[in-house]
């Protein structure tokens, strides 16, 4: 069964574009860019694993420049927030966003590092076993201590 977002999660979100006003990998601001605020531990991982305040925590949450078709130059919330693939995630983004801060798609793509990384993501809820799923608790309940 797929989780539910939280009802308050599209007026949190837009509050939260709003505050940041820009792309934390490049510095475009809305406006100039589609901004999203990305998860980076996915909001599915954060129900399923027994921990759903952090949808709406910001701890949780980086902002990062969208590609649209009205702004194609946007696309860090594919490459650095999910490493390629919209099924999976980078518990590194907020480090990957200061290391390639202002590099092109093309340049991120070019990377050696990206590539590996981009080659060891980790598999979306479905696919990923039950020792993975203990290693992204582990790191939810580092990385997010509760209060």
């Amino acid at each position: 069964m797929e989780p539910k977002r939280s009802n308050q999660w599209e007026n949190f979100r837009n509050k939260y574009i709003a505050l940041t006003g820009k792309c934390d990998a490049c510095g475009k601001k809305l406006g100039e860019v589609q901004l999203e605020a990305h998860h980076i531990i996915p909001f599915e991982f954060c129900i399923n694993l027994g921990r759903p305040e952090l949808e709406l925590d910001e701890r949780n949450l980086i902002c990062l420049c969208e590609h649209t078709e009205a702004q194609p130059a946007g696309d860090h919330h594919l490459l650095l927030g999910h490493l390629g693939y919209y099924g999976s995630f980078n518990l590194n983004v907020k480090a990957d966003a200061l290391a390639w801060y202002g590099q092109t798609s093309e340049e991120i793509k070019a990377d050696s590092v990206w590539n590996v990384r981009k080659l060891q993501r980790p598999l979306s809820w479905k696919e990923t076993d039950e020792r993975n799923k203990q290693y992204i608790k582990d790191a939810m309940d580092r990385m997010y201590p509760k209060n």
